[in-house]
Parts: C-alpha cells; structure tokens; sequence
C-alpha cells in the first residue's frame, strides 16, 4: 500500500518516513513482537495534570491559575534554590521534605480513583484493543488500569518493585508505582516515583530487576511508545545501557557462531513540534524511531493514528474516530 493510498494518515503523519515506520511498527504487532509504553500524555489528553503544572502549579500571564504540589505543602518558588529550579524531581524532594503527609495527599488526590473525577478516554481503552503483548507504563493514574478491567483484557498487573520479567498479552507493568488502590486494599502509597530520592531509590535498589526486564523486552520485542517526552533521564539511562548489552551480545554471537542476531528497533510518537535533528540522533542513538505526527487541539492526531494501527492489526476496520468504545 503506497503512502499516498492512505490520504487520511497521510494528512496525519509529517512524512513518508513516517508512514514507513508506522508500518513496521503495524507488522510487529501483528507478528506479537511490540509492547506499548506509556507516558503521561495519554492521560493529559484527559484532563490530567502534566508534570510541570502538578508540580509548580499553573500560570496564566505569569499568575498562578492553580496551586501545585509546591504550593500545597506551603512552599513558593523562592523556596527553590536556584540550580534546582529546573529540576522537578528535586523540587519534588524539598515538597516531600516539608510535608511528607501532604505530598502524598496531593498526589493521590490528583490521580487516585476516588478523590479524582476523571475518567480514563478513548485512547486508553483503544491502546488495550490492540494486541500488543503487553502495556508498560510510568504514569500513577488508574486510566490504563480502568480501561483494561472495564473491557475484561487485564489478566494481570505488576506494581514496582515486584516486576514480572516474561511479559505476556493481557499483563500491565506500572513501573513508578501507583496512586490508587486496587482489590487487595493494600497501600501503594510508597511505591510513587516521583522525588529525587525516590528515583534514586528505586533506580539502585531495583536496577537489576529493571535491567532484567529491558533486557528481556528488547531482546525480543519492539517499544512503542505513546505520550512520551522522553525527558525522563533515568528511562533513558536504562535503555542506552541495555542497547549496549544488547549490541556486546550481538558482536560475541557474531565472533564465536558466526550468527547474525537482530536487535529489535523501537517507535515513538511524537507530536512534529517537539522533533528537531538533535532529538531524533538522540533517540536513535537507543535504537528509538521517531514517528512525526500533526497534532490537534483536541488530541485527535493521535487519537486518529492509535485507530488506524487498530484497524490495521485486528483485521476487520471496526473503529471511526470521533466514535466512543465505552
């Protein structure tokens, strides 16, 4: 099928290339070869906070609109030294150290199930139809969680620290914990990564567990990740230092068998206005390709984009945009 046969993904994606790797991607699935990843963008399409505003709160016209986590524990900006202004997750820290009752309480009404009003949308329940083998995910929110039990196709969830490391269809890995409760009334309060010594935390005391999975899924899978900015710098630690692992395998079973072993490539999905040539190296330096697409105000670029993989991979084109699953 041409680029130009596809005129409403055409008007969607940024190029030809693009389409091209939106096809490779459509074959992994169909061939039970991807595994979705997932980052707050998803969840922001539906009302929740992005990370900056949950953190230091919302500006209009340089006024704050809405108080953040910062504000809530009783702290202002000039509380913030200088040379962690610009990074949240010790600004996250110095809100935890202030009020620690406070921290939690803010986070979990901001993404718990029952102080939040929102609901998980359309591409949440769309990311679940199709059949990836299965959904990683950093975000706190119960969306994924919500979409997947509400359409029977949750067979499994895995909270950090206790990973499974052989991913199968059906199972749901939250990989910085979560901020609501599930069937077991246990409190999962304490597995959120949010603060710099949470991250420092989790990332030592469960690196190998973490490398283990990597590992794992990209020894043998594809990503595809969705609604991520791919700012998160121990994400990306974890992936350039499986691609080596990866690479130094690829290179020994070269030399000693003489077999040439693939290294599974990787997407992303990227709004065009976040792509310049410095991301794009970055990321293909991890063995990351970026899929450009044209956003919307309303999120439909992508909500669009998630419906023609569905479309694609489930055989008979069940889906319409603008046309609700629930």
């Amino acid at each position: 099928m041409n680029f130009d046969d596809r005129i409403n993904i055409a008007n969607i994606l940024s190029s030809k290339d693009d389409f091209l790797s939106l096809e490779n991607v459509i074959e992994s699935i169909i061939n039970k070869k991807c595994i979705a990843f997932i980052g707050a963008g998803l969840s922001v399409s539906e009302g929740y906070p992005t990370w900056d505003s949950l953190i230091l709160g919302s500006y209009e016209n340089g006024s704050l609109t809405k108080d953040g986590l910062l504000q809530y524990v009783g702290l202002t900006n000039s509380d913030i030294p200088i040379d962690k202004k610009d990074d949240l997750m010790e600004v996250s820290e110095l809100c935890k150290l202030k009020d620690i009752n406070k921290y939690y309480d803010f986070i979990i009404d901001k993404f718990g199930k029952g102080n939040s009003l929102l609901k998980y949308g359309i591409n949440h329940t769309t990311i679940w139809r199709i059949p990836f083998q299965s959904v990683l995910t950093t975000n706190f929110d119960s969306c994924l969680y919500d979409a997947a039990s509400n359409d029977n196709r949750l067979h499994k969830i895995f909270v950090s620290p206790v990973l499974s490391h052989n991913p199968e269809c059906g199972y749901l890995y939250h990989l910085h914990g979560i901020a609501f409760e599930l069937d077991d009334k246990r409190n999962y309060k304490e597995t959120i990564v949010l603060s710099a010594s949470e991250y420092a935390e989790y990332y030592n005391s469960s690196m190998n567990d973490l490398m283990i999975l990597f590992y794992k899924v990209l020894s043998e899978y594809s990503l595809l990740y969705v609604g991520f900015s791919m700012n998160d710098i121990n994400v990306k630690k974890i992936m350039k230092h499986t691609n080596t692992l990866l690479l130094q395998r690829k290179s020994l079973a070269l030399k000693k068998l003489q077999e040439n072993i693939d290294i599974m490539s990787s997407y992303i999905l990227l709004p065009e206005q976040e792509v310049n040539l410095n991301l794009v190296d970055e990321l293909l330096q991890l063995n990351i390709n970026v899929i450009s697409y044209k956003p919307q105000s309303d999120f439909s670029g992508l909500q669009k984009l998630l419906f023609h993989i569905y479309n694609k991979t489930n055989g008979t084109p069940l889906l319409q945009p603008g046309i609700s699953l629930r």
